[in-house]
């Protein structure tokens, strides 16, 4: 009987997975006929899936994620949404976050209009890394996202991360010169002290035969 309850409760548990995760999976509404005995409808799957990429060139290969990005640097976002189900999208809004860092005088935000099943939406854009002045004296990394929504949910999300150089790296500072006047000793200075010691020594030495 605790079996039977269980096999039970894990059937129930699945129904309303299945029911309110539509995004992902079709569902089932079953409705009683008259009479006796019940007629159910398979409804159609909606998935959408968005990826985002980055790169220095615009043809260029696109990753999840660059590195050594300078101060003015130019860099590529690329945005893509595939209709992964078997029902079509009238309408569907893509917003990008671009973070700190990084700036753009591009559109950043995009309607979709009527993405067939099986078919994807691609846009592009460039942002640049922002001048030396304004960034921090460390190595960073900034987080891009993109999502796409359907009737104003988030239907998916992704990110693209761009790590930035530090300024002063660029530049081949390495460390501050020292100040305060010249106190360093060199090998040349130490060798001539060295050399009129022994002499030094040797003339108190010739003395003490004479």
């Amino acid at each position: 009987m605790k079996l039977i309850a269980l096999w039970k409760f894990i059937l129930i548990i699945l129904f309303l997975f299945v029911a309110f995760n539509k995004k992902s999976f079709a569902s089932v509404v079953c409705a009683p006929n008259y009479g006796g005995g019940e007629t159910c409808i398979e409804t159609k799957i909606e998935k959408l899936s968005l990826e985002k990429d980055v790169s220095f060139k615009e043809s260029g290969e696109f990753k999840n994620r660059i590195k050594d990005a300078g101060a003015g640097e130019t860099v590529y976002f690329r945005i893509t949404v595939k209709n992964e189900g078997d029902t079509n999208f009238e309408k569907l809004t893509v917003e990008d976050d671009l973070p700190k860092y990084l700036k753009t005088k591009e559109d950043t935000e995009w309607t979709i209009r009527n993405l067939a099943p099986g078919k994807e939406w691609s846009e592009t854009f460039k942002a640049e890394v922002v001048d030396g002045g304004d960034l921090p004296d460390n190595d960073i990394c900034v987080v891009n996202e993109a999502r796409v929504k359907e009737s104003n949910k988030i239907a998916d999300e992704d990110t693209a991360v761009v790590c930035i150089e530090a300024f002063t790296k660029v530049l081949g500072v390495k460390e501050l010169p020292v100040t305060g006047g010249r106190n360093i000793i060199t090998g040349k200075e130490i060798s001539f002290a060295v050399m009129s010691l022994g002499l030094f020594l040797l003339g108190i030495g010739l003395k003490k035969f004479i």
